[in-house]
């Protein structure tokens, strides 16, 4: 990648390189997935089939989080993990480059049908999985009251040493299709024009793209954008090495979509609608 780019938000100009990138994967617990005689879905159609095999329990085979804790705003779990890639299918837009809505009313409705589903027809997703936001999704996965979800890659090392250990394991996230891209976002550091010290946050840019700085933030969990910090020995190692395939991930199904300003917003509003 280049040391940075040039990226337009409205009518300023930022000089703006990504630091990650994050993808949307299925966790999933093998134990709780072998006794049910299930293998990890690869289409939503897929998890629906799951329902019946889990049967009645006291376990949420496939939790689906509508709640707002542990985010900015609204259900932003929601949004972040399943309503970014299904509203704009492959190549389409979520939100114009002007912030407004991108997806067609059609993509909407089904995507609200396919959630519904979970929760009515497939009987995958129990009723008390509706007040799930990033905390609780993050709970039932540690401590295994949930035997899959689609969650943030950057809670899987976390999750594995509260409790995960060997017995947690991920895959793609489900889609339509079983190649269908996934939304994929990132943190990104940047300079805009009204930076007083300008030359020396270049150098700290210049730093943090760094592959010697990429290297040594991959180490704390994220999936550094600059390919070449990948070469370096910790990614060789077994605790980079889902790192690595995650990256693999990114670069094989992953797409990039334009967001709104007004993000907390749109997640409060996703969040009242599922709740209707």
């Amino acid at each position: 990648m280049a040391p940075a780019a040039v990226r337009h938000e409205g009518r300023r100009k930022a000089l703006c390189s990504p630091q990650d990138f994050r993808i949307p994967i299925l966790f999933y617990r093998k134990s709780m997935l072998e006794k049910a005689g299930v293998k990890p879905p690869t289409t939503w159609d897929e998890v629906c089939a799951t329902g019946a095999k889990f049967g009645q329990s006291d376990t949420i085979p496939f939790a689906v989080p509508l709640g707002a804790t542990g985010g900015l705003g609204g259900a932003q779990s929601l949004g972040e993990f399943f309503l970014s890639t299904m509203l704009p299918g492959n190549g389409g837009e979520y939100f114009t480059p002007e912030g407004k809505i991108g997806f067609s009313k059609d993509s909407f409705i089904k995507a609200a049908q396919t959630i519904k589903d979970f929760y009515t027809k497939c009987k995958v997703t129990p009723l008390r999985s509706a007040q799930m936001g990033f905390n609780e999704v993050h709970d039932a996965i540690r401590s295994s009251s949930a035997a899959m979800a689609v969650f943030g890659l950057y809670r899987y090392k976390t999750i594995q040493q509260q409790g995960g250990g060997d017995d947690l394991a991920w895959a793609p996230a489900p889609a339509y299709t079983a190649n269908d891209k996934q939304t994929v976002y990132s943190y990104n550091i940047a300079i805009n024009k009204k930076t007083a010290n300008q030359d020396a946050a270049w150098t700290f840019v210049k730093f943090m793209v760094s592959p010697e700085a990429q290297a040594f933030a991959a180490e704390g969990g994220e999936v550094v954008s600059r390919k070449s910090a990948y070469t370096a020995p910790y990614f060789q190692s077994d605790a980079g090495k889902d790192q690595k395939k995650w990256a693999d991930l990114v670069g094989q199904r992953g797409q990039t979509v334009t967001y709104t300003p007004i993000l907390s917003t749109y997640h409060t509003i996703l969040g009242r609608l599922s709740k209707e």
